[in-house]
C-alpha cells in the first residue's frame, strides 16, 4: 500500500506493445483496475518499469 492508494501493478509490455485481448484480460482480471499509458513516448523495458514506478510515487505524493 503506496500513502493510502491501495495496491498497484504496472505491467511493461513487450516490443510493438501489448494486443487489446491482452489489455482486455488484464483489466477484467479486476473490475477496479485501469490502463493508463505513457503516451507516445517509448521506452526501453530496462527503464519502463522505473520510470512508470516513479511517476506514481510522485503523483500520490511519496517521494517526500
Amino acid at each position: 500500500e503506496v500513502g493510502g492508494w491501495g495496491e498497484f501493478v504496472i505491467v511493461v509490455g513487450p516490443e510493438g506493445g501489448l494486443t487489446a485481448a491482452e489489455v482486455d484480460s488484464m483489466l477484467a482480471a479486476n473490475e477496479n483496475s485501469a490502463a493508463l499509458s505513457l503516451g507516445p513516448s517509448i521506452l526501453r523495458t530496462e527503464t519502463a518499469g522505473v520510470v512508470a514506478s516513479a511517476l506514481c510515487l510522485y503523483e500520490w505524493g511519496a517521494l517526500g
